[in-house]
């Protein structure tokens, strides 16, 4: 048999519910429509919005630098909010390419 301190144990007991947990929202997410609604909307709150952040936000876009975002805010206040991810083309330096590699890090709403 093996001998486990106190500490070892608590550890084993916080894993094993971790475990339980995880497999439970698995579940329910498959399951669950609503349960997968919620989830998804935490996904997006990592995403950047493009119609509300500031600068500093937008730099943190991968691809966008300080130029870059300069102009997303520039273009947002000349001709009103973005609807869709194309409309970055319109902006120099913003490449079909560009938009590509940063669509999983922008949310427009």
């Amino acid at each position: 048999m093996v001998n486990l301190t106190r500490e070892e144990k608590s550890v084993l007991l916080f894993l094993l519910g971790i475990g339980i947990l995880g497999t439970g929202v698995d579940f329910l997410i498959k399951t669950k429509p609503a349960a997968a609604k919620i989830y998804s909307g935490f996904k997006d709150i990592s995403k950047i919005n493009l119609n509300t952040s500031d600068s500093y936000l937008l730099e943190k876009i991968p691809g966008i630098g300080h130029t870059l975002a300069k102009r997303i805010i520039q273009r947002r206040q000349e001709e009103g909010a973005f609807h869709d991810l194309d409309e970055l083309k319109e902006i120099k330096g913003i490449t079909k390419n560009r938009i590509e590699n940063m669509r999983d890090y922008i949310l427009i709403e």
